[in-house]
Formats: structure tokens, C-alpha cells, sequence
């Protein structure tokens, strides 16, 4: 059983600078500073970050950090969700583009003129 102190994070009321360190049981292994912990508290469960490991405590502390949260995970999703939404946008602009040129292209048929200005149109680049 090792002891670790932890401060919260998300805690609304504290003012920046004045972060308070607590002391925390562990049976958790690879734990590293920095790391996002699951505490009990008195007002329930609580998400602190980990500041130093295998501490001295004035009184053995009572309450446990009993699971490490992996935002990793979190954030390689949401990246993953990011890249869908822009390649859905990016295939549906192409779609439009490619439904649009189709339909000039049908109508061009039965008209010169716009056969002629998409021509004009495509030998610029467009």
C-alpha cells in the first residue's frame, strides 16, 4: 500500500496559486505525477491529479485512489470523431461539386451555349 498526494482538479472555488494538497492511499501500480486518479471523498468520488508518489503523511490518510483515469483514450476519440466530421464535409462538397458538373453537363446537351461556357469554364482549370 503506498500513500500519494493528490490535488483536485475542477474545483470551482479554489483560487488559482492556492491548490491544496491531500494524501491518499493506493494499491494502483504505475502511477506517475501528472497522472488523473479516481478519490473517495466525503461528498463522494472526486477526480484528482497525482502530484507526488510514495509520501510521508503526518496521520495514515483513510480514503483510497482506486482507479486511474486514461484520458488518452478520451482524446484519441474526439481526434477520431474530428477527422470523420471533416472527411464527411470534405466528401460532400466533392459529391456537390460532381452532381452539379453532371447536371450542367445534362442540360449542355440540348444547349449549345452552356456546352460552350463549360467548356470555356473546364479549359480554364475549373
Amino acid at each position: 500500500m503506498n500513500i500519494i498526494k493528490v490535488k483536485f482538479v475542477n474545483s470551482f472555488n479554489q483560487e488559482q496559486g492556492s491548490e491544496k494538497l491531500y494524501d491518499y492511499r493506493t494499491f494502483l501500480k504505475d502511477l506517475n505525477a501528472g497522472d488523473l486518479v479516481a478519490v473517495e471523498t466525503a461528498n463522494g468520488y472526486a477526480v484528482a491529479e497525482v502530484v507526488k508518489l510514495n509520501t510521508a503523511s503526518t496521520r495514515e490518510p483513510r480514503s483510497y485512489a482506486f482507479q486511474k483515469i486514461d484520458v488518452n483514450t478520451l482524446n484519441n476519440e474526439k481526434a477520431k470523431q474530428e477527422e470523420i466530421e471533416e472527411l464527411r464535409f470534405k466528401i460532400d462538397l466533392q459529391v456537390q461539386k460532381t452532381s452539379e458538373k453532371a447536371r450542367w453537363k445534362e442540360l449542355a446537351k440540348s444547349d449549345p451555349e452552356l456546352k460552350t461556357l463549360i467548356d470555356t469554364l473546364e479549359s480554364l482549370g475549373e
